[in-house]
């Protein structure tokens, strides 16, 4: 004779130990799914990095070029990948684009399946260097972009620097600029040959000398309006700034 006992024939306590034996052989093959899922994912992602360098290069995105032309960075990638279609340089291809002129950054990627990915970031241009060499472009560190040969209409918006020392005569325009913004003036030019003149955006000359040029302006800020408020006089075209206790004013004949 056999017996057929059923599981709600059974005592609360075994119910309870077989529950918990289901429990937790249910989480014991979630874990082992979970296991296998990520050793897929881990062998997948292992043989899609290898398999990229096997496919040849089919398409090539560029993100950022505004002042390189693409001609130029066509030439350079086609150099590279002359050589090789499927195992470019990307160091190579790196150092070739941020020797051009205007390139400051560059990022550059393989992505799948078949595109090398490139990001340019360009210098901005923020003012004109005239030295001894002639006159270039600089960026926002002071570093000499390109010569200028031809000025276009945005080259000629920019300030106009000249002297030696373009870190030194950016960072002056540019502490100069500020205090001049305050009071709602603005500089087109500073030339330091060692005397250092800034020029206003109307045309007022302001000799400084050759050091603490700071102080100079303050003093000039301090007395400008009263100078050229309400004065029935020709207009001013320049004030000397290099005495210790005041300033000559020379105004237009």
């Amino acid at each position: 004779m056999s017996l057929k006992i059923s599981p709600s024939s059974l005592p609360q306590g075994k119910k309870n130990a077989r529950q918990s034996i289901n429990s937790k052989t249910k989480s014991i093959n979630h874990l082992k799914k979970s296991l296998i899922l990520g050793i897929l994912l881990v062998i997948l992602g292992v043989l899609g990095g290898g398999l990229i360098h096997l496919i040849t290069i089919q398409r090539i995105q560029i993100e950022g070029n505004r002042q390189t032309s693409p001609d130029t960075l066509q030439s350079i990638l086609s150099d590279a990948l002359d050589h090789s279609e499927r195992f470019p340089n990307l160091s190579t291809i790196k150092t070739a684009l941020l020797a051009l002129p205007w390139v400051a950054e560059v990022e550059i990627s393989r992505r799948w399946p078949d595109i090398l990915w490139i990001r340019i970031t360009e210098h901005q241009a923020v003012a004109r260097w005239e030295s001894a060499e002639g006159l270039m472009l600089l960026s926002a560190t002071a570093l000499p972009i390109i010569p200028i040969h031809t000025l276009t209409q945005d080259m000629a918006q920019l300030p106009l620097l000249i002297g030696q020392d373009p870190v030194d005569l950016l960072q002056r325009y540019q502490r100069a600029q500020n205090e001049l913004q305050h009071k709602g003036l603005s500089a087109r030019q500073l030339r330091c040959d060692p005397t250092c003149r800034l020029t206003l955006a109307d045309g007022l000359i302001l000799v400084l000398g050759r050091e603490q040029h700071d102080q100079t302006l303050q003093r000039f800020l301090r007395v400008y309006r009263h100078l050229v408020d309400g004065q029935d006089r020709p207009p001013i075209q320049q004030i000397d700034l290099r005495y210790a206790h005041g300033f000559a004013v020379q105004r237009a004949e």
